[in-house]
């Protein structure tokens, strides 16, 4: 068996093993990389701006029914009462309708003199009602509600007796 010797290898070659280099990393395989990140950022990003939207959306939507309810049914109780409003008789299904409906922060009955919504009773003595949304609720006849206050819904509903 013959064995080549150092003069026979090819010029060059070393006739030690050594220490194979790592592949480099190409540039543009870390620009797809940076690209591919910062799309999937990017759309994270819109979907969670879109979902914060949505549950603001909905919450509102809550929030306005969670009004509406209570709003309705306390002028159904009105309306159908056969004796003359009084304030006296009122406070109590007032009460009753606030602790029925823990989310409410006051409840507010007005009545109509000479076309204007005027404060009749009520059960907070601290806020002031809101007289436009009610005077637009007398004059449409309809539920109307605003949401000048953020994340608070003040609903009127008319009383039709």
């Amino acid at each position: 068996m013959k064995t080549a010797s150092r003069d026979e290898m090819a010029p060059g070659v070393p006739d030690r093993p050594t220490a194979a280099r790592p592949p480099r990393r190409s540039r543009l395989g870390t620009q797809l990389a940076a690209s591919i990140a910062l799309s999937v950022a990017t759309v994270i990003g819109a979907l969670t701006i879109v979902g914060m939207r949505l549950a603001e959306r909905q919450l509102d939507a809550d929030l306005r029914e969670a009004a509406r309810l209570p709003a309705v049914a306390l002028a159904d109780d009105i309306e159908l009462r056969t004796e003359p409003m009084a304030a006296e008789s009122l406070v109590p299904v007032l009460r009753d309708f606030m602790n029925a409906a823990v989310d409410l922060s006051s409840i507010s009955v007005f009545k109509v003199e000479n076309g204007r919504a005027v404060p009749f009773v009520g059960t907070s003595v601290v806020s002031e009602p809101p007289t436009a949304v009610v005077q637009q609720a007398i004059s449409t006849r309809q539920p109307a509600w605003t949401e000048e206050v953020p994340h608070s819904a003040i609903i009127a509903v008319p009383v039709l007796r």
